[in-house]
């Protein structure tokens, strides 16, 4: 089965996460850059991973991109109220 972050049904406060359209910055890397960060995040070696077929890969991606989408959307609610708390 191929399975990408959709398949998850990963949702942030009952909405999708990859509806959200955040800033995520201005970095730029290729490709490789990014399977080899999610390797090292699952504690993989990256000639394991490499190895994975294209399926499993793509659901350690899948995995990995929520992870961090709902971190981004914790950090943001974070920032939101501490700016919310300033102001009174």
């Amino acid at each position: 089965m191929h399975c990408t972050g959709a398949c998850f049904q990963a949702a942030w406060k009952g909405t999708p996460l990859d509806r959200f359209k955040g800033k995520r910055g201005s970095q730029s890397y290729a490709w490789i850059y990014k399977l080899r960060r999610v390797a090292k995040w699952r504690g993989l070696t990256w000639e394991y991973f490499r190895d994975l077929d294209g399926d499993d890969q793509a659901a350690y991606v899948a995995e990995y991109d929520i992870e961090h989408g709902f971190e981004y959307q914790e950090a943001l609610d974070r920032l939101r109220k501490q700016r919310r708390a300033s102001r009174r």
